[in-house]
């Protein structure tokens, strides 16, 4: 049971803040604990006695602004392991989202041809598909026909 005591903190998991994560104590574990937005659920009762729903929401919004700066501190680490970091921003912005997000899902042949056969040769440059002896997934990679098709098959590597 979560009480005022073990309670840690709680944010929603899901874009139609139907579902609360609420984290606890129990002894010396952490314990996460999964419950629906329902003010009618007994356990929805009882965690707005410790808590409010603005403190969630805002908890929702921390956890989101630090998980967007941890992926950004990745992103800078692989690019300079690949010593790329001189090709990224030292700090990744909104257009460099919008970039990789059109190139990824707004894919059109007639725009993106040259830029998905490079992105076929960087793929297949890193180590794990290098050394990867999958002849089924590499020859997916090749015949892909948009750089979501590439990432899916590089991911069965992986």
């Amino acid at each position: 049971m979560i009480t005022k005591d073990n309670y840690i903190t709680a944010r929603y998991i899901d874009n139609e803040k139907k579902n609360v994560e609420v984290l606890y104590k129990d002894g010396d574990k952490n314990i996460s604990h999964i419950l629906q937005h329902d003010t009618k659920h007994p356990d929805w009762q009882n965690l707005m006695t410790i808590t409010t729903l603005d403190e969630i929401h805002l908890n929702t919004h921390n956890y989101i602004k630090v998980s967007k700066k941890n992926f950004k501190k990745v992103v800078m680490k692989i690019a300079e392991e690949d010593r790329l970091a001189s090709e990224v921003v030292a700090e990744l912005s909104t257009p460099f989202y919008n970039e990789v997000f059109e190139f990824i899902y707004d894919y059109s042949e007639e725009k993106g041809k040259e830029m998905l056969f490079n992105f076929k040769l960087f793929i297949f440059e890193k180590e794990f598909v290098k050394n990867s002896t999958n002849t089924v997934v590499k020859s997916e990679m090749r015949k892909a026909q948009s750089p979501f098709e590439v990432l899916n098959a590089v991911m069965k590597l992986k």
